[in-house]
């Protein structure tokens, strides 16, 4: 797939987003929110999506409305590498193994003192994956409220076309993932295959993938994984109504594909008829779910455009009503 993924690799990008300052008197109350003092804001940590950057124009734009939401706030986007430029940044989001990219992105932020006494987490389609992956294996300093926006939390089942022909990258990671995603190679190598999960090839994604399958708990109970699932405040699951970048679109909300070979009046399996994510719970979504922290499946947590659609520029918009439902709360 992530050959196309590949494509969805610019896709993923944060250019919808358009940067629009929001007066703190346009701020509502979310349920059982405190709003404190400004010095007081709980840091945040932001994973750009793939084909975007940390500074990239959206998400820029992005984090200059958030300061004006909640003066003081300290804002962390990650930039993987952390040395590197802009091209190596977005190379970065085709080439590479997925694992080892959020063990050093954990490292740096248990390095930023600001971030010490834990954070909140926005995620964007692949970063959101990512950001959960920070959580499952790491989470030291841990997160509070946890905000994917689209992300492939099943992986995606269709190749995605390049937006552009002149985008050599995504070009030839497409071309590269084409000829077997299903490669050790692939698999250690393209950041895409690492999360291309073909519902009708099920044999060879559980033989040779080993980030997606050991993220979900597919194969065996992730104890550690589960404990940190459940010790968050909220995980919020958002999906994009009309998204026709992550395939299945149900995956930002954990929907996997039915294999075609059985008949099934439902083409989607939800999470909650999932056995390995929910009857045995190895992850650890069931008990979170539990605790009132499981947030997904209402209008409250969906946007009603395209991939990435935030809708930035309405105060009314998913964008900005997610944000200050979930962001900006007291340390």
């Amino acid at each position: 797939m992530y050959l196309s993924l590949a494509g969805a690799i610019l896709c993923l990008s944060l250019s919808a987003i358009r940067s629009s300052a929001v007066p703190v008197s346009a701020i509502s109350q979310g349920p059982q929110r405190i709003f404190p003092t400004p010095a007081t804001h709980r840091p945040l940590v932001i994973w750009h999506g793939l084909g975007d950057t940390a500074n990239g124009e959206g998400i820029a734009g992005l984090m200059r409305d958030m300061k004006e939401m909640y003066p003081g706030i300290f804002i962390h986007s990650v930039q993987y590498p952390g040395s590197g430029s802009i091209d190596d940044e977005r190379k970065a989001g085709f080439y590479g193994n997925a694992s080892m990219q959020v063990d050093e992105v954990a490292e740096t932020i248990r390095d930023i003192p600001e971030l010490a006494d834990g954070f909140d987490g926005i995620g964007f389609s692949q970063g959101g994956l990512f950001m959960r992956d920070y959580v499952q294996r790491h989470n030291e300093p841990r997160v509070r409220n946890l905000l994917t926006f689209g992300s492939p939390h099943m992986g995606i089942a269709r190749l995605i076309p390049c937006r552009s022909s002149f985008d050599l990258l995504c070009i030839i990671a497409k071309q590269t993932a084409q000829k077997g995603v299903y490669t050790e190679w692939a698999q250690n190598n393209l950041i895409q295959a690492s999360y291309f999960r073909d519902h009708d090839r099920l044999d060879a994604f559980h033989k040779m993938n080993k980030y997606l399958t050991r993220l979900n708990g597919e194969l065996e109970a992730q104890p550690r994984a589960a404990r940190n699932i459940a010790s968050l405040d909220n995980l919020v699951l958002i999906n994009f109504e009309q998204d026709q970048t992550i395939y299945p679109k149900e995956s930002a909300v954990f929907g996997s594909l039915v294999p075609s070979a059985v008949n099934s009046s439902n083409p989607v399996i939800p999470m909650t008829e999932n056995p390995f994510l929910w009857k045995h719970d190895r992850i650890g979504l069931r008990k979170l779910a539990k605790k009132g922290g499981l947030q997904y499946g209402t209008p409250d947590e969906s946007c009603p455009g395209a991939h990435m659609d935030l809708d930035w520029g309405d105060e009314e918009g998913c964008g900005q009503r997610l944000v200050r439902r979930w962001i900006g709360w007291s340390m």
